[in-house]
């Protein structure tokens, strides 16, 4: 999906990786730390973009791992559904993830979508991606009755102790059929009743 990959480790230098083995902490020129974190920028051959923003130190703030990619990756099978599912299933894994999602960057941006709420630890966003997991911690906060009566999704099922919500398979574009599907999933669950 995303390698053979470039790694920036200076304003005239690169590293090209092969596959994710080839990645180690050590590559990571110092520039990229910061007081409390390291933000690891990776660029695709194939036009993705991976970063990562790592919190060295525990904070109420997430950290936070971004895979952009486009529409035509998906549609043209650089990019499937499976290979999404595997990603997200990998990232929780490796990071310890609490709280992931997969969502288009487009319909993130909608009027009232970007409520922050306290979780158990740390801060979440009261909606749903395309894809979003919440591990066990956000699972027991908000209850798995909120999960047993989200019906309106395509896949529901437990991973790394948590639970993986996975709206439709088609990415979600900002369409009516889509939105209303999104609406209704995060009604079902009562994510507007969280403050």
């Amino acid at each position: 999906m995303l390698f053979p990959a470039i790694m920036h480790t200076g304003p005239q230098s690169s590293i090209r990786l092969a596959t994710p083995n080839e990645f180690s902490t050590s590559l990571i020129p110092k520039e990229y730390y910061a007081d409390s974190l390291v933000r690891i920028p990776l660029h695709g051959e194939n036009g993705t973009d991976f970063a990562a923003t790592l919190y060295l130190k525990e904070t109420v703030v997430p950290d936070v791992i971004v895979f952009k990619f486009t529409e035509q990756h998906y549609l043209n099978d650089v990019i499937t559904y499976e290979d999404l599912k595997t990603l997200i299933a990998g990232v929780v894994s490796i990071f310890d993830a609490d709280y992931a999602m997969l969502f288009n960057h487009e319909i993130d941006h909608i009027e009232g979508r970007t409520k922050w709420v306290n979780g158990p630890d740390r801060k979440f966003l009261r909606k749903l991606g395309w894809f979003t997991y919440f591990g066990p911690s956000f699972v027991d906060f908000l209850g798995r009755r909120r999960f047993k009566s989200l019906r309106s999704v395509a896949e529901k099922y437990e991973l790394h102790g948590g639970i993986m919500v996975i709206l439709q398979e088609e990415p979600l574009q900002n369409e009516p059929k889509h939105l209303a599907r999104l609406r209704q999933a995060e009604a079902e669950m009562r994510l507007h009743k969280l403050s």
